[in-house]
């Protein structure tokens, strides 16, 4: 039976000391870092829950590709902040949400997905076909479909309020916007379903 033997340290006092120190400022650094995720993650469910938050408009301005999320702005008295929100990478540059912020973190916020700001005046009406439904956390589902535009085919995800009862093949009315129709959503008014 062959037994573990101990290596001898070829450290000097002096190294020994600085990697002890390091490990520290390493492990310092985590709790602070984990410490922050969770406090904002914390803010986040708050806000879900309907505590301590201010209605906001957020327009998407970028994205976050390795976290799939995408990036909005929004301004609060006077003031103008970016936030970022997970797996939300299928939305487009330039779509407007209603969020909102917490009254205590004016920097943290969240998109309501299933709210979108549009202008009537900008959007013109369609039909589409659902291809997917993919349930998501909460009363969320995301729904892509596929509409033809000027001979021009696009497909959409969108995220719906699971109180819609949408099915994969069924046609649905949606509002495409007319100088960049790859943004669209489902005809909140009507259900969902064509005219």
């Amino acid at each position: 039976m062959s037994h573990f033997k101990m290596q001898p340290d070829n450290l000097t006092n002096k190294e020994k000391k600085l990697t002890y120190l390091l490990i520290i400022v390493l492990l310092i650094i985590s709790v602070v870092f984990f410490g922050i995720i969770r406090r904002i993650s914390n803010y986040e469910s708050d806000i879900r829950n309907g505590k301590d938050y201010i209605n906001i408009k957020c327009e998407i301005v970028g994205y976050r590709a390795k976290a799939h999320s995408s990036v909005f702005k929004y301004e609060h008295k006077g003031i103008e902040y970016e936030f970022s929100q997970h797996n939300t990478d299928k939305l487009k540059i330039g779509e407007k949400y209603r969020g909102r912020l917490n009254k205590y973190q004016p920097e943290v916020a969240i998109m309501l997905l299933n709210e979108p700001v549009i202008d009537t005046t900008e959007y013109k009406s369609s039909i589409a076909r659902i291809i997917e439904i993919e349930s998501k956390k909460g009363d969320l589902s995301l729904v892509t479909y596929s509409y033809e535009i000027k001979n021009q085919k696009f497909t959409r995800a969108e995220y719906v309020s699971s109180f819609f009862k949408l099915k994969i093949g069924e046609n649905i009315s949606v509002l495409y916007k007319i100088d960049d129709p790859k943004i669209s959503y489902i005809d909140r008014k009507i259900g969902g379903n064509p005219h």
